[in-house]
């Protein structure tokens, strides 16, 4: 044995806690089950150990409750154990004449083991699967972690209720929780950490016995092999399609969570397996009635008693009306003493939970009075309590009354089935005990909960909360396995059918676990679900990093009392022994409303927000003798706590945290009354300058409120001008009444004394923002970036990557900040990613803004799953449309076609996932399917586009001096900045003369025919010109996206030439030449002179479309040996009208003047012209062709030089 102080080599380790459970529970089970004379040799196997395993869990579940109310402590648990043990050792095994027939192994039934084995493997899997997360204030599950830890490390108090500093009470169930005292036993022998055992281990630990129980529970009542394997198998199968409560089930109701993969609280392990193994002993005791099988029923039913009312009013319920069934089958005197006895047994089950319920009876009075009356007021089905009632007027003999909902309890198919075939078994009654059973839970669950005079009544005794979980009292999985078993046994005689079956089985476990085909609902998608929307609340690495620095710096061996945030606090009681918070779950919590005071969360006892630290919260922490303070390392009180260092001594920050020891010292009283003014005056405000730790300095105030604060603020400071508190106080004052001139040297003083509190260097910041000098507010919070701790940096990162800074980093500091964040990821989740998803898509906006699509599409992977919504999909997929990658658009977009992969998301928001706002989807369908539709093209329009915001920009000027801007715009932050307006500015080419600025409202159209209506859409802008701009004025347009002045996208800049002249018409001397150069530019005609080496000329184009691009013109003098004598190269016009700017069907008239360097000399001289693109220099093909077109140029005139 390891030992009973958790020592050894494997302490600590699941092999010590396998040998652990194994030495403390299977071993004290085979010796009382020896005792019992239940492990004959000839029994079957699995119900022997499931014997074993009754035994072993009745004993010592009672054991440990009774520990546990005489406030034993471990070792005297152990002392008594290991008697029992001893004892049940010397003891002669009893012997009880058996009435089954010998167990033989068979080669044939290989099958049936198979499925069994099956079975286990897969329901430990998935218990591991669906309990892989540890959640944050949850106190359902906290409770039994943070007493079992405590109970495990040598208690001040053994009788401890709660680790919630302000519980006096406690819950009425600890008292007797022998559960949770095994846990602690095992957690002190194996030295495995509560926390680790409860959270995470207990499930598969245990779960693999639950479908052999459910096999011998089957076998005992059949003597068939197979009713158990298929027993077992409906079990799997049932819970693998019931397994998830919080998405596709019931809350509290899906019986797979709840009675098979889940263990970890009274209510569930009591429901999953201890009710199945009561079932057990006591159908055993009808079967075979013996003084040994009453004894362990009653060992069984104390058992239950001890875990949760609910389960062992279903064991009485269920196993009374068996045994009236049991004797009404066969009635004799034998049978009614037989039976009184089980019944007497079962009524001494109520004892322990009446008098726990008659200390709740006026609580649970008044929820269903209050339940009632809501029922009373209104006529209607939905006036209910979580609408689990239906109300029935008029009822004959009973007037108004009320029953479950149906729908409520009967919420899956196959539990409607499990009820319909439990009915039928009414058949076989009188035949068999498994009948009896099967027929009577069936029916007095159905009385318990749908009749009209019982329901209310029963509701009362077992509370509202509680009432719709008797569903579990349906036999489901064993009904659905013997049903199943009339039927095999017709078709099992072939040895190759049960080869088949367990195929079938295996076939049908792959379908819903792996998911090869898509199936809505499948366990694959309910596991997936159910950790998604509580991942979330999963432990952060923050947290485990807290943890283990607490570790370090709390005593071991003493009681520590902290106040914390709620969040973190249950990981600590949970965790480090010896710990108690002020805080957790209000109820019974005389502590609650105080601490959630001290962390600004408004309650029932302090209504109003009270941001700074005051007498209230100083002699909080003194009545109730706390010794340490977690704070965030943004919380309000935080700077207050810094400044009082004899009051609270700085132990560590880490992770985002920040500890402080509480000392004896009182404190500055005096200033702590001001501050508590500061609060009351704080309370009236409707919008404040400082706000949930956030500074709001564009804020209008009424500065009088805080005047005569600032007066006491200023005469303390008088006094003692070095007050570093007082200077806090007066700083806060000013700039909360909005004197931020008169704030500034305060905060800059406290922030070069104390620059690890990050307020004052923010408050430096915020207030020359507000002055307008962004720059400095930057350069102040950048200065001495690289010394700053790793917390004070990714607060800086915070505060600049926002709407208000941004727009002025530097790609400098820009890059400062993301490696500062990249190399501290943990920081980074604890002060933005895991709380603020609204900040990150912001976030992720801003470096789209600043161009960097890539950096913004990874930065939205930083979201929670399950706060991904289908704009961020849309937008990651737009990015990779943009570089060119169709393959990874859609596989991004994909998964929001299927209902399944986004349950979770749609749980949580609704309103993001319906069909027509599910943009990801739309956009998925029209970027897979082939279409001619213009929406599709329009979306096609981001494919290796150079930005999402701005794609294919022209620009036009009209006939009557407007200009006509035309684009695809984007719209791809749509949950961070939103493109709100287009900016448009029109300016001279180097920008230094703005002709016009104007701002358009940008409108993105929603409809559910096509993502590309919402992405991106169409758009047209008119310009209206000012007057007085010279004709063919080249100018730029540019065209900005923008949420707000500070948040603006990259822009599109387009060349245009204003004010273009009007068709020009020829002048009769002009010669007719009409050719083509290039597929719609035509030469209609021309003039020429020459005058000794000086050519003028005027070229006559025309074009039939709009050209896309700018074409040169080039015209050469050639002499006779084909030597270019002169030439020039130009845009037409001289340069002014490029030909991206030409009108269609309007003549264009082109001068040229061609003047050569040096005089001709005498001789025959022709002129050639032509066309080509400037990039590559290629000619355009001038047709028709003739003698005068040589290599895409045009012989154009011939002249002799004198």
């Amino acid at each position: 044995m390891l030992g009973l102080f958790g020592s050894g080599s494997l302490a600590g380790s699941r092999i010590a806690l396998i040998i652990t459970v194994a030495l403390q529970v299977f071993l004290p089970g085979y010796l009382l089950a020896r005792t019992l004379g239940k492990l004959h040799h000839d029994a079957q196997p699995v119900t022997q150990f499931t014997w074993i395993l009754a035994a072993g869990l009745s004993m010592t579940i009672v054991l440990g409750a009774a520990a546990r109310l005489l406030e034993a402590p471990l070792p005297a648990y152990f002392i008594v154990l290991h008697g029992i043990m001893f004892a049940l050792l010397w003891i002669t095994p009893s012997t009880i004449e058996e009435t089954q027939e010998s167990w033989h192994f068979s080669r044939r039934n290989l099958p049936y083991y198979l499925i069994v084995l099956i079975s286990c493997l897969v329901v430990t899997t998935i218990a591991y699967q669906r309990n892989q997360i540890r959640v944050r204030d949850f106190e359902d599950q906290t409770v039994f972690v943070s007493l079992a830890d405590w109970l495990a490390h040598d208690p001040d108090d053994a009788g401890l209720r709660s680790r919630r500093a302000g519980v006096e009470r406690g819950d009425i169930r600890w008292p007797t929780d022998g559960w949770t005292y095994n846990h602690a036993a095992w957690v002190r022998t194996s030295g495995v950490p509560a926390a680790q055992l409860l959270w995470y281990d207990i499930n598969p630990l245990l779960a693999w016995t639950i479908p052999l129980v459910y096999f011998a529970l089957a076998y005992q009542l059949t003597e068939r092999e197979s009713a158990g394997a298929l027993t077992a198998a409906a079990l799997t199968v049932v819970g693998l399609l019931t397994l998830d409560s919080l998405v596709y089930g019931t809350p509290g109701l899906s019986f797979g969570q709840f009675a098979l993969f889940q263990l970890n609280t009274l209510r569930n392990a009591s429901t999953a397996l201890m009710l199945p193994l009561s079932l057990f002993v006591a159908l055993e005791y009808l079967r075979k009635p013996a003084r040994q099988n009453l004894l362990v029923t009653a060992l069984a039913g104390w058992m239950l008693v001890s875990l949760h009312p609910r389960q062992t009013m279903i064991f009485q319920a269920t196993t009374g009306a068996t045994v009236v069934l049991w004797w009404l089958a066969q009635p004799s005197r034998k049978r009614a003493h037989h039976g009184i006895a089980l019944l007497i047994v079962l009524a001494s089950l109520a004892i322990l939970p009446l008098i726990q319920r008659s200390q709740q009876f006026g609580a649970i009075v008044r929820q269903t009075n209050r339940v009632e009356e809501n029922l009373r007021s209104n006529d209607t089905e939905e006036q209910s309590d979580s609408g689990q009632f239906i109300t029935l007027n008029d009822v004959p003999v009973f007037g108004a009354t009320y029953i479950v909902r149906p729908t409520s309890v009967f919420y899956h198919p196959v539990i409607t089935a499990s009820m319909i075939l439990g009915l039928a078994a009414i058949a076989f009654w009188r035949q068999t005990l498994a009948a009896q059973y099967i027929f009577g839970a069936t029916l007095v669950t159905l009385f318990l909960l749908f009749t009209p005079l019982l329901t209310p009544i029963y509701v009362r005794l077992i509370s509202v909360r509680l009432v719709t979980g008797t569903v579990f009292a349906l036999p489901v999985a064993l009904t659905l396995g013997l049903s199943i078993d009339l039927i095999w046994r017709r078709l099992s005689q072939n040895h190759r059918v049960k080869w088949g079956a367990v195929l079938v089985y295996l076939v049908l476990l792959g379908l819903t676990l792996f998911e090869p085909l898509s199936i809505s609902a499948s366990a694959r998608d309910q596991i997936r679900a159910a950790n998604q929307l509580q991942s979330t609340r999963d432990i952060r690495a923050s947290d485990e990093a807290l943890l283990e620095n607490l570790q370090s710096h709390l005593p071991t061996d003493n009681r520590t009392i902290l106040l914390t945030p709620s969040e973190v606090g249950t990981y600590i009681i949970e965790s480090i022994p010896h710990t108690l918070i002020t805080g957790g779950r209000r109820s019974r919590n005389r502590t609650h409303g105080n601490t959630q005071r001290f962390f600004n969360k408004p309650n029932e006892d302090f209504e109003t927000i009270a941001p700074f630290f005051d007498t209230i919260d100083n002699d909080f922490i003194t009545q109730r003798a706390v010794d340490y303070v977690i704070v965030e390392a943004g919380d309000t009180r935080l700077p207050q706590l810094w400044l009082q260092p004899r009051r609270f001594e700085f132990v560590d920050s880490p992770a985002g945290y920040v500890i402080f020891r509480v000392n004896d010292d009182g404190g500055d009283e005096s200033s702590n009354a001001l501050f508590a003014e500061m609060n009351a005056v704080y309370a009236t405000l409707v919008t404040p300058r400082w706000e949930a730790g956030a500074f709001k300095l564009e804020r209008d105030i009424d500065p009088a409120v805080w005047q005569a604060i600032a007066a006491t603020w200023e005469d303390r400071l008088a006094l003692a001008p070095d007050d570093n508190l007082a200077q806090y106080g007066l700083a806060m004052t000013y700039t909360l009444m909005g004197e931020d001139e008169a704030a500034l040297p305060l905060w800059a003083n406290l922030s070069e004394q104390h620059p690890n509190i990050f307020i004052f260097k923010e408050a430096i910041a915020r207030i020359q923002r507000e002055m307008g000098d962004t720059t400095g507010a930057i350069e102040t919070l950048m200065r001495d970036f690289a010394g700053d701790s790793p917390q004070i940096q990714l607060l800086t990162a915070r505060t600049l990557m926002s709407e208000t800074f941004f727009f002025a980093l530097s790609d400098t500091q820009l890059d400062m900040l993301l490696m500062a964040i990249d190399a501290h990821p943990i920081l980074w989740e604890q002060f933005v990613t895991a709380d603020h998803p609204t900040l990150v898509r912001q976030q992720a906006a801003l470096l789209a803004s600043a161009g960097r699509w890539e950096a913004s599409a990874q930065w939205l992977d930083k979201l929670h799953e399950i706060e991904l919504s289908p704009e961020e999909m849309v937008t990651q997929a737009a990015f990779a449309l943009t570089q060119g990658d169709l393959e990874s658009a859609l596989n991004i977009l994909k998964p929001a076609t299927d209902s399944d992969w986004f349950a979770a998301k749609a749980h949580l928001h609704p309103d993001r996932w319906r069909d027509e706002n599910n943009i990801a989807a739309q956009m998925y369908q029209v970027l897979s399917t082939p279409s001619a539709s213009s929406n599709a093209s329009i979306l096609w329009a981001l494919y290796n586009a150079s930005s999402p915001y701005v794609i294919n920009p022209t620009v036009t000027q009209n006939r009557d001096g407007s200009l006509q801007i035309n684009a695809v715009f984007g719209n791809v932050h749509q949950r961070g900045f939103p493109v709100q307006t287009w900016y448009v500015t029109v300016a001279n080419q180097d920008a230094s003369i703005q002709y016009i600025e104007m701002e358009v409202p940008a409108h993105f159209p929603n409809t559910i025919t096509t993502s590309a209506s919402f992405v991106v859409t169409s758009a047209e802008i008119i310009v209206d010109l000012p007057e007085g701009i010279p004709t063919l004025t080249p100018a730029l347009v540019f065209i900005e996206p923008r949420y707000s002045e500070t948040v603006t996208f990259p822009e599109a800049i387009v060349n245009i030439t204003l004010n273009r002249p009007e068709d020009a018409t020829p002048p009769a001397d002009a010669e007719t030449i009409h050719l083509n150069f290039g597929d719609v530019i035509t030469l209609d005609s021309y003039t020429i002179s020459t005058n000794e080496n000086t050519v003028e000329m005027t070229l006559y184009w025309e074009t039939e479309s709009t050209l896309s691009e700018d074409y040169q013109i080039f015209v050469h003098i050639v002499d006779d040996a084909g030597n270019v004598v002169a030439q020039q190269d130009t845009a037409p016009v001289n340069g002014r009208y490029p030909t991206s700017q030409w009108r269609t069907h309007v003549t264009i008239a082109d001068p040229h003047t061609i003047v050569a360097d040096e005089p001709l000399d005498n001789g025959d001289y022709s002129v050639r012209i032509g066309m080509y693109r400037l990039s590559d220099l290629t000619r355009l093909a001038i047709t028709p062709t003739d003698s005068r077109v040589v290599d895409d140029s045009l012989l154009l005139h011939h002249f002799s030089s004198p």
